[in-house]
């Protein structure tokens, strides 16, 4: 499973590469972590030899203490703006072994300027007898009332 992972991400990692190679331009970041607030801001640009750089995309993380991200928003450069603007928000919810438990993902909807109600939730279930791991996808309408997400066991 991870080396499915790991190949997905080389592969696309490969293919941005390659797009921006044929332009001439390059893909670069910044990262500033707060260890004061549990924080840590990674900006991409893209550009040519360090100069002329374009901002491209903010992921903006909160980590609890343990160092695990609980919280990641994704926001994209509008040139026309210059501003940034919202466009995914990922909750991660981890076990007291701080194993991924589940991951919500939910959409900037644009035009009223907030998050979507549909959060699309990944569910990891591992069983520690035979180290088997099953994964559940499951889509919640949070804007109904009487719509949690409990777990039990």
């Amino acid at each position: 499973m991870k080396t499915s992972i790991i190949a997905i991400v080389a592969s696309v990692l490969f293919s941005i590469g390659n797009v921006f190679a044929s332009t001439g331009s390059n893909i670069y970041k910044n990262v500033t972590i707060d260890k004061q607030s549990g924080t840590q801001e990674t900006i991409t640009y893209k550009g040519e030899n360090e100069k002329h750089l374009t901002p491209l995309k903010r992921y903006f993380d909160i980590n609890d203490q343990s160092g695990n991200t609980v919280e990641r928003v994704i926001s994209k450069w509008n040139e026309t703006s210059n501003k940034w603007e919202n466009e995914a928000k990922y909750i991660y919810l981890y076990n007291p072994d701080n194993q991924v438990m589940a991951i919500a993902y939910t959409k900037w909807k644009k035009s009223s300027e907030q998050w979507e109600n549909n959060t699309a939730y990944t569910v990891y279930e591992r069983n520690p007898e035979d180290n088997s791991l099953s994964i559940n996808y499951v889509k919640i309408d949070n804007s109904i009332p009487t719509n949690s997400f409990v777990t039990q066991r």
